[in-house]
């Protein structure tokens, strides 16, 4: 704010100040006598914005390290690293379209409410957001089937063990029960045909189960922001809302 003439001071019961106050450029809207609704909803885009460009920038950290989950991603790796191309790019495309919100909604909050009231906008917004979701989806579903298979390997060992370091011994039995899961069903002695054969190896290493459970780990708190931002601002955040509605009606 800008202080153009200060009142005289007077004193006496009444007495008025009187404050003019002139508009400049880099000045917050809310000591305009912004709205509680209007400060609300910026804070709620400005987290809207942290979510969706925190869950972008760790889907590409994902999507160029993903060689480094295919030991531990149970035959997987492929179907995940498609879809986490698109989520990655639409959470990019979620992040460029947050930071244009909060940016809107700081100058000029009606652009933004007809933004939001344009079906294709909306549409568009819901489609990101799906597409986001569906990665994250995948994603949570492949770190479960990392810990399952991790688990049935080596039962008295938590992830954190495992990122430490596992024996030849144990390190053996998860490579064995990572062959399993990309073939169900197959017998001991085809197993060992395949080591064999040298499709698949005796043992991985112990750097590569580590570096591929802290990427399964990483791809999981990505979905985690995905999750949380749709929760927020998002289709889910809608579904949930259409469902409350539904159940008051």
């Amino acid at each position: 704010m800008f202080l153009v003439r200060n009142g005289s001071r007077v004193r006496g019961a009444g007495a008025r100040v009187i404050v003019v106050y002139e508009m400049g450029q880099g000045v917050p809207p809310q000591h305009f006598g912004i709205s509680a609704a209007r400060e609300s909803r910026f804070f709620s885009e400005l987290l809207g914005a942290g979510l969706s460009c925190s869950a972008a920038v760790i889907a590409w950290l994902v999507v160029l390290g993903g060689a480094g989950a295919a030991p531990v991603s149970g035959g997987t790796s492929t179907y995940i690293s498609f879809l986490g191309w698109g989520a990655a790019a639409a959470s990019s495309a979620q992040c460029l379209n947050s930071i244009g919100r909060v940016t809107t909604e700081v100058y000029s909050p009606q652009a933004l409410d007809w933004f939001d009231s344009q079906e294709w906008y909306t549409r568009t917004a819901d489609a990101l957001d799906l597409i986001s979701l569906v990665g994250a989806t995948a994603s949570a579903a492949a770190t479960l089937r990392m810990v399952l298979i991790a688990r049935a390997a080596n039962p008295s060992k938590s992830l954190v063990a495992i990122l430490r370091g596992l024996s030849r011994q144990e390190r053996k039995l998860l490579t064995e029960e990572l062959i399993r899961a990309q073939n169900p069903g197959i017998s001991n002695q085809r197993l060992k045909a395949l080591v064999r054969a040298g499709i698949y190896p005796k043992r991985y290493t112990g750097a590569a189960i580590s570096e591929g459970v802290k990427h399964q780990l990483t791809d999981a708190l990505g979905a985690t922001f995905s999750f949380a931002g749709s929760a927020s601002s998002g289709v889910s955040r809608k579904f949930v809302l259409g469902v409350v509605e539904a159940l008051e009606d």
